[in-house]
């Protein structure tokens, strides 16, 4: 611990030190660069500024001279006097300039003098000054008084300082005769004497010197370094054209980064000093403080875990945090205490807990092995738990054949996904003979255990399957009643808007076939079971038809007689569909012209087991030339149909009361209590 707190304050110290080194390096010496910058660009716009200071004088000179009158009326007559008396060598000299150009309202050269101060190449000054002066029309300007130029000439000499006026008498009132042009050769002693005067270290170089930097143009200002003692600033003076014509560079010492050194240097060397004390102080601070303490902490720990006496606590003295957190673990140990004597009680509680219940529970690692197991009293044919802790579940139906394979292999993939999941997971298998269905549940125990819980489920799962049976069953009663009625409403509707009575009648007809079907469906769906009490639903029908035919009308009375029985629905729907065919034709045919008379519905048990259902009227009776059993008519072909489906007999009976009425008997075999099954 203590290399560790050494090593951590040594490293902080250091990327301190690396941080504050980095920060400072690049605050100070930036700053100290653009502050080291700003002067070398002061000192050049000095440089500058003694430039234009000495073309301000030369052009005073030349304003001076070209108003005149001694010199308006030399550009006219030449006059010798005028040239020994003013344009000697010394009178030149006196004022600086190198030569002086007379030059006449067309440009035409009157008279030039140059002075050789500067050697041989001096006397080519005017010559080329007249040149230029041609190329330069702004040299020639008459238009004003005060219309003067200058400025840097590039000539062949090198860089020319020229200034320019037009010649005029002294009360500058008379038209201008020609242009006075004075020029000062800019050369390197020329150069350095503006550096003197400025205090500066100046020097002119050539446009093409090796030294000059590359990216030099126009008024930029290019610094460079040499070594760690110089600094120099390199710009250019441009001509009268906007050229560069000379090139010069300011020297100065570089002591701003040599005290930015410095600076550096003595900030880092403090601020190391000052990072060793503190952390120095530090560790001094953390070995009585926390380290020492720390480290009689966790030997008493230790001592504690691996001495065999429950009662031993530790011994901290003093009011810091450790006291308090030796506190804090003695009464820690006092609750683990107390907490091991409840486990003990609660696992022995649990073993009771476990004993006592009918499941089956497994403990089975990751490899498949049964790590524990508690067997039920009283489960047939399963080796003793003892014989299965140690044993592999893969190897069970080696031991009981009636165990599958792939049930084995199902419940090694739940014991593989419980433990990847993390959660619980639940499978059902079938096991015996006769088969029974056993529910598998299993929980991670740990990160390498399974509990699982066997459960025999079969009578739980047979409930299920009765009820979803019944609740399913009770669903499609309901939704074929709905459609069933959704079809009675639209045949309605149909029969509204036919136009003719035959298809009013065709529809009505089915209509009430289909109403006859949604009233069994009804039924089953109110009853809870797969039978239909027919007494019940024969008078709903009867009432249906009857109202549907005759309305609240008297004249025909029906009678219904029915005995309780409860039909299939397979038996019921053909039933009530006959009802419905034979009750429609007696009301609609046996009584016409207004005549009153009687129609009896009946059900009753026939010797032997059979049922009759019977429709009678004392109506006009059936026409001879009516076949039952070869009809004409759609309803009683329904009902042959409808007979030979539950492999009943259809009987007809005619002139039951004098001659008059008819009755339709339908039998349905089948032993007493149970109808038989459709087809």
């Amino acid at each position: 611990m203590r290399r560790r707190v050494f090593f951590v304050i040594g490293l902080t110290l250091l990327a301190m030190i690396l941080v504050i080194a980095a920060a400072t390096r690049l605050v100070l010496m930036q700053s100290l660069l653009d502050l080291e910058r700003r002067y070398l660009e002061r000192d050049v716009d000095t440089v500058r500024k003694a430039v234009v200071e000495d073309l301000a004088v030369l052009r005073r000179t030349a304003r001076d001279w070209s108003a005149w009158d001694d010199a308006y009326e030399f550009v006219v007559t030449g006059s010798a006097g005028f040239i020994e008396r003013n344009l000697a060598d010394e009178m030149l000299a006196d004022i600086n300039v190198d030569a002086i150009l007379f030059l006449d309202t067309g440009g035409r050269a009157v008279h030039s003098k140059a002075i050789g101060t500067h050697g041989s190449g001096a006397a080519a000054l005017p010559a080329e000054l007249a040149r230029y002066a041609a190329g330069h029309p702004a040299l020639l300007a008459h238009d004003s008084p005060d219309a003067s130029v200058a400025g840097i000439a590039a000539l062949p000499e090198g860089a020319t300082l020229v200034a320019a006026w037009p010649i005029l008498d002294s009360s500058r009132a008379r038209p201008a005769r020609g242009s006075l042009v004075m020029c000062r050769l800019l050369t390197t002693d020329d150069v350095r004497e503006i550096g003197r005067r400025v205090n500066l270290s100046v020097a002119r170089l050539s446009l093409g010197d090796p030294q000059l930097p590359a990216g030099l143009a126009g008024d930029a200002v290019i610094i460079e370094t040499f070594g760690r003692d110089r600094v120099a600033a390199y710009s250019l003076l441009a001509d009268l054209d906007g050229e560069a014509a000379v090139a010069f560079r300011v020297d100065e010492p570089a002591d701003f980064r040599r005290q930015g050194i410095i600076t550096l240097l003595t900030l880092l060397a403090w601020v190391t000093l000052t990072g060793l004390s503190f952390g120095a102080a530090i560790f001094v601070f953390l070995e009585r403080a926390v380290l020492s303490r720390l480290h009689a902490l966790s030997a008493g720990v230790l001592a504690i875990g691996t001495a065999d006496e429950p009662g031993r606590r530790l011994a901290l003295r003093g009011r810091d945090e450790f006291a308090y957190l030796g506190a804090a673990i003695n009464g820690m140990l006092d609750s683990l205490e107390r907490s091991s004597a409840d486990l003990l009680r609660m696992e022995q509680r649990n073993e009771a807990f476990l004993g006592a219940m009918p499941d089956l529970f497994f403990l089975v690692d990751r490899a498949g092995t049964i790590v524990d197991a508690r067997l039920p009293a009283g489960v047939p044919r399963l080796p003793v738990s003892n014989l299965l802790v140690g044993a592999n579940i893969r190897d069970l139906p080696a031991s009981w054949s009636q165990i599958a394979p792939e049930v084995v292999a199902r419940g090694v993939g739940v014991v593989r996904d419980t433990l990847e999941d993390g959660a619980p997971q639940r499978f059902e298998f079938t096991l015996g003979e006769p088969p029974r269905t056993w529910e598998c549940r299993t929980a991670p125990s740990g990160a390498d255990e399974v509990l699982a819980l066997v459960r025999d489920v079969t009578a739980l799962r047979r409930a299920e399957q009765a009820q979803h049976k019944e609740v399913l069953l009770k669903e499609i009663h309901h939704r074929v009643k709905n459609n069933l009625q959704v079809i009675s409403s639209l045949l309605d509707l149909q029969a509204r808007a036919a136009r003719d009575d035959e298809t009013r009648r065709l529809l009505s007809e089915s209509q009430g076939r289909v109403r006859s079907m949604a009233l069994i469906h009804e039924r089953l769906y109110g009853s809870g079971s797969d039978a239909v009490n027919f007494a019940d639903y024969a008078r709903d029908l009867v009432a249906h038809v009857r109202h549907s035919l005759s309305g609240d009308s008297e004249r025909v009375a029906v009678t219904v007689d029915i005995v309780e029985a409860a039909l299939d629905m397979d038996v019921a729907v053909p039933c009530g569909l006959a009802i419905n065919e034979l009750l429609t034709n007696a009301l609609k045919h046996a009584f016409p012209d207004g005549r009153a008379g009687n129609v009896v519905v009946s059900l009753r048990r026939r010797p032997g087991g059979s049922l009759e259902l019977r429709v009678a009227d004392d109506g006009v009776g059936l026409p001879p030339e009516v076949d039952p059993d070869n009809p004409g008519t759609l309803g009683l072909r329904i009902v042959n149909i409808l007979s030979a489906q539950i492999r009943g007999t259809l009987e007809t009976e005619r002139g039951l009361v004098d001659g008059w009425g008819t009755a339709f008997s339908l039998v349905i075999p089948g032993p007493p209590g149970e109808p038989p099954a459709s087809d």
